[in-house]
């Protein structure tokens, strides 16, 4: 693994943010897909992709931490709350105004036991794919 690496300096510039951050692992190919499919559903009016390896998100919240943040995916929201793993698709389906309306289908046990074994399934896959891969390895 290479250094830490440095991105979107323009970002930090504002100390208000208007937009969710997700920190995702620009090296990692299942991150690029979900980043790609979250920007074609259109979730890219309400949220900014910073690298994970952006040393300035860990100065903004020093609470978070590095390693943590390669393993499991992390939401910073313009409120300052974080969420990680499973909580980001409940925090992404309230904040599309269209799927919303739906809150009541997503927020049983049933849905969010559903995306917290997908969760599961999709970090185990990545675990996978970054052993094999020597420019992902966490």
């Amino acid at each position: 693994m290479t250094g830490l690496l440095v991105h979107s300096d323009h970002f930090w510039h504002n100390t208000q943010m208007k937009k969710a951050v997700i920190l995702f692992d620009p090296h990692c190919p299942i991150c690029q897909q979900i980043k790609n499919l979250l920007i074609l559903m259109g979730f890219k009016k309400n949220i900014r992709f910073v690298s994970v390896y952006d040393q300035k998100v860990y100065q903004k919240y020093p609470e978070l931490n590095f390693w943590e943040c390669r393993k499991v995916v992390h939401l910073l929201s313009p409120t300052g709350s974080v969420f990680k793993g499973e909580g980001i698709i409940t925090y992404l389906l309230d904040s599309s105004k269209g799927i919303s309306r739906y809150a009541i289908l997503y927020k049983n046990p049933l849905a969010k036991t559903f995306f917290k074994l997908s969760y599961i399934v999709l970090s185990d896959l990545r675990d996978k794919l970054s052993k094999e891969c020597p420019t992902c390895q966490v």
